[in-house]
């Protein structure tokens, strides 16, 4: 339920590290952004925000720009750099406060405040850079407005309603045919709108059917970036990870993901690992020093490959392949580090697992495979 409090009882930092109360804004009206330099999203957004406070400062409006690193790592750069960038690229000055985490244990109080209390489409987190909330003149939130809903709505008002509603029928259309249901329509209407809607929005999750690949068709790059071939897995039972080696599942993830190995690695099965730097920037080392610091601290050696992307533009086919065979809770994308995907001894990918599903609760999906049967 909503709280009785206001953006006016938090403290943050701003960009040289200094307390600031909000309290700061009583009496205006504030819009609080997360901001980032190298998204897609960075030019329209800081272009229009600029209008924003151009036209409104004077009656009272502000933008509290906050940087996040969360999304893509698409915010690397410190605080005085972004300023700076802002300023001299958008001439624009939001009053810019100290990079932060919205999402996550470590989120920044008041972002876990105004997520309780302005709730997302689906769930809470954040889903991207330049989600915003409006800040009424007594400190409350009023509305989200994540950028799916903004960009719908400037669709709707141009009149092209219809992908509007195409894209709520993208989103029942995955979920049928996903579960297995042998409906024709659904599957039109999942691969119709799939073409429509990225070629609108080629950001937007992908809705592919699945295809007859298997891993086997893939190569990947070894951490000394070499190409190998996932065939050298044929008959294997392999547990593709996407890891990190700063997050707070780390720890947990590595020593039961060791456990597994050292049972059943004499049966078949293989650990392949792809570090990703994608969520919150928690694996910025190079691949050598992350196989140096799994074997030295965990005393695992799991099959270490280079470090890649599993989102965006840039994601490694595997990665895109690996989603598009096995979808995600409401959207495809990789949601953080320690994803699991469970292949089978034919190079079909057959399970999803979250990354805060323990690696030892899957035992069980990897001995059923392990024995040549089915999930």
């Amino acid at each position: 339920m909503p709280s009785t409090k206001t953006i006016y009882d938090f403290t943050v930092k701003d960009a040289e590290g200094h307390d600031v109360s909000l309290d700061k804004y009583k009496g205006k009206v504030v819009l609080i952004v997360n901001v980032a330099s190298k998204c897609g999203l960075t030019s329209s957004n800081y272009a229009e925000l600029k209008e924003l406070l151009d036209k409104y400062a004077e009656k009272g409006f502000v933008i509290a720009a906050f940087p996040c690193n969360q999304f893509g790592g698409q915010e690397p750069a410190c605080e005085v750099d972004i300023r700076n960038f802002v300023k001299d690229t958008f001439k624009f000055e939001p009053d810019l406060y100290a990079k932060i985490n919205v999402n996550g244990s470590n989120a920044d109080p008041l972002f876990v405040f105004l997520k309780n209390e302005q709730g997302g489409t689906f769930f809470d987190a954040i889903k991207w850079n330049f989600t915003k909330f409006l800040i009424d003149a007594s400190g409350r939130p009023t509305t989200e407005a994540d950028f799916f809903r903004i960009l719908f709505a400037v669709e709707r008002s141009q009149g092209h309603g219809l992908l509007l509603f195409a894209s709520v029928m993208w989103c029942a259309a995955t979920t049928i045919v996903r579960k297995g249901f042998q409906w024709s329509f659904a599957s039109f209407i999942k691969t119709t709108l799939a073409n429509i809607l990225s070629y609108k929005y080629p950001f937007l999750p992908s809705v592919a059917m699945s295809s007859t690949k298997t891993i086997y068709d893939f190569t990947v790059k070894d951490i000394e970036g070499h190409d190998v071939s996932l065939d050298k897995y044929k008959g294997k039972v392999v547990l593709i990870v996407n890891v990190a080696s700063k997050c707070g599942l780390t720890g947990s993830n590595y020593a039961e993901l060791k456990e597994l190995l050292d049972k059943y690695s004499s049966k078949g099965l293989i650990i392949a690992a792809f570090p990703c730097n994608q969520f919150g920037g928690e694996e910025p080392a190079c691949e050598v020093d992350i196989r140096n610091f799994v074997k030295d601290t965990f005393k695992f050696e799991p099959d270490l490959y280079a470090k890649i992307d599993v989102n965006g533009s840039n994601a490694d086919p595997l990665y895109v392949f690996l989603k598009n065979e096995q979808g995600g809770t409401f959207f495809d994308a990789v949601k953080w580090n320690f994803t699991k995907f469970l292949i089978d001894a034919n190079g079909r990918p057959v399970k999803r697992y979250a990354p805060t599903t323990s690696p030892k609760s899957i035992e069980k999906d990897i001995e059923t495979l392990l024995e040549g049967k089915t999930l």
